[in-house]
């Protein structure tokens, strides 16, 4: 294959679009000619892997490589399901702990029962049984009229104090 042929059939190469006599003609020249090799991978870089050597696979490789594949696929597997049940734990405690103190804060911060059972002091109670007394005073000479309201005896007065000229 010459220069001029393998630059042409750079991006046939890249599609996958070479046939197989083709192909290994393309690979033969990219590992046998530096000039040609440099300028395709300054297009590719990928390409120094087709520039190799072709060689069989042994099968102590694949079998060891798919197996270390299979332990990592394994591994991932139970941290998958670990991290999964850790989660659940982990919901259910904050459930558990949301609740409780829900509930610590509900019974710190309402009001007492009353307790139905104890005897509560009597309140008194204030009967009027008839009309409160009016007492008119009136004071000479500063025009103004106090008056006075007794409720059961000495225990509770109220006097207003009240300017005429400001009645309605």
């Amino acid at each position: 294959m010459t220069c001029d042929r393998f630059l042409a059939l750079i991006d046939a190469y890249l599609a996958d679009q070479l046939d197989g006599a083709e192909r290994d003609a393309w690979r033969t020249h990219l590992a046998a000619c530096p000039a040609c090799r440099q300028r395709a991978l300054a297009k590719e870089p990928a390409l120094m892997f087709a520039a190799l050597p072709k060689r069989e696979p042994n099968a102590a490789d694949i079998s060891a490589c798919a197996s270390g594949v299979r332990s990592l696929i394994h591994r991932d597997n139970l941290v998958h399901r670990l991290h999964v049940r850790s989660r659940r734990w982990l919901a259910a405690a904050a459930t558990a702990v949301i609740i409780l103190g829900g509930g610590l804060l509900w019974h710190t911060t309402r009001s007492p029962e009353p307790n139905r059972t104890a005897a509560r002091p009597a309140t008194p109670q204030v009967q009027i049984t008839a009309p409160a007394p009016e007492v008119d005073v009136e004071m000479p000479g500063d025009h103004v009229r106090v008056y006075q309201f007794a409720v059961g005896g000495d225990d509770m007065a109220v006097t207003y104090v009240v300017n005429p000229s400001m009645e309605l």
